[in-house]
This record gives structure tokens, C-alpha cells and sequence, in this order.
């Protein structure tokens, strides 16, 4: 990789989808945006909000991921057991039968045809999970992305970078649905996890990404 070719970086969130009018997971991006001060020189950020339909998480990979190429893929969306970061670690051929924002079911019990039942995200989870929780941060692994739009972007992400050929981590991060400035409810339980916790857990995830990302391009020797 040449030293002035940046590291790009893709982070993504959802939009609203049937009970959750507004989804922290895109709220959030253009805050971080601001917010995020990269541990490298040379770190392109960019942020995309998906909407939350089985065709737009097709078309969203097909078009826009394979488009921009990233070294770096990390996906963000919320879970209602989620109770901190929750750090996917991989990815099921499988759908089920929930409806997305326009009122659709996928239709079909496997995402892709003649493709493997699960694929693992490759983003450093271990070091992830100890980096958070080392700095007071709640986080924990997960083997269960569930069988709605998360669990199909992090399938079909995986997808397209082995069958790219290039050098990219994917992830999928889970985090908690909380009650934030924006959309506070009376009477809503006050949590721990706050958008100061969510905008710093995150640089710490992107920034260990961008850490690894160099020392597999040293190990590689290729240009990612």
C-alpha cells in the first residue's frame, strides 16, 4: 500500500424500520464524523445510512461498497438485548421472514444460493472487545447476528470482499437502542450507555481496525 494512498474507512447505519421510528445506528454517524480524530495520517472516513429493506442492503453492497472499495467495512446497527457494543463475529446464509420498512419479507430462506451457510468477519474481535472494556466500556463477542437486514449487510459484505480478492476487514457492530437527546420518551430508563459512550467506543473500534489494517498490509506486502 502506498503511503499516500489513504485508508478508507466505511462506516454504515440503518434507517427507521418497523418499531423503531428513529435508529441510533444512523443518527449517530454524522456526529461521529466530527468527532473522530484518526490514530494514522492519511484516513479517509466516509458514512452511509442503508435503508432498512432487503432490496436497499442488496442494491447498498452491489453498488455503493463494491464502488468505494474500502479497506475497512464496519457496519453499525441496534439490538434490543444489546447492552454495549456488541461485536459480531459472523455472518449466516439465512433469512427470516420479518418485514422490512416498505412491509416486504426476503422471500427466500438463503440469501445467496450455492454460497457458504456462514461466513466469520476477519476484524480483530478479541482485540476489540479488550480495548473497549479497557477503557471502562461495556462490549462482548457475538455469534449471533440475527436473521434481519444486520445479519444480511454483514453476510453480503463478507460476500463481496472474498469475492473481490482484496485486503478488507468486515464487522458488524451491534449496539443499544437508547433514549438520546433527540428522541427522549418520558419515563424511559436511563442507560449507561449514553452517545458519549457510543462516539468514543467507536473511535476505539475504528482506530484498532485502522491499526490492524497496517499490520496485515506489512505482513501481506500488497496494497489492500
Amino acid at each position: 500500500m502506498s503511503d499516500r494512498e489513504p485508508i478508507r474507512v466505511l462506516l454504515t447505519g440503518f434507517g427507521p424500520f418497523p418499531g423503531v421510528r428513529t435508529n441510533l445506528s444512523g443518527d449517530f454517524l454524522a456526529q461521529f464524523e466530527t468527532h473522530f480524530s484518526p490514530v494514522a495520517d492519511n484516513v479517509e472516513v466516509r458514512t452511509e445510512i442503508v435503508d432498512t429493506s432487503w432490496t436497499a442492503a442488496e442494491e447498498f453492497v452491489a453498488n455503493n461498497l463494491a464502488v468505494y472499495d474500502p479497506h475497512i467495512a464496519l457496519h453499525f446497527g441496534v439490538h434490543r438485548r444489546a447492552d454495549g457494543f456488541r461485536i459480531e463475529t459472523r455472518a449466516r446464509n439465512r433469512a427470516g421472514a420479518h418485514a422490512d420498512v416498505d412491509g416486504k419479507v426476503f422471500g427466500r430462506a438463503q440469501l445467496v444460493s450455492n454460497t457458504p451457510p456462514i461466513l466469520r468477519s476477519n476484524v480483530p474481535a478479541a482485540k476489540l472487545v479488550q480495548s473497549l472494556q479497557s477503557h471502562g466500556l461495556p462490549a462482548n463477542p457475538s455469534q449471533d447476528a440475527g436473521r434481519y437486514l444486520c445479519n444480511m449487510l454483514l453476510y453480503l459484505s463478507l460476500l463481496q470482499s472474498s469475492e473481490s480478492g482484496r485486503l478488507r476487514q468486515t464487522g458488524f457492530i451491534h449496539i443499544p437502542q437508547f433514549a438520546g437527546p433527540s428522541h427522549h420518551k418520558t419515563g424511559a430508563r436511563r442507560s449507561h450507555f449514553d452517545m458519549t459512550t457510543l462516539l468514543d467506543g467507536t473511535k476505539i473500534i475504528v482506530n484498532q481496525c485502522i491499526v490492524e489494517h497496517r499490520r496485515m498490509v506489512q505482513t501481506d506486502g500488497s496494497d489492500g
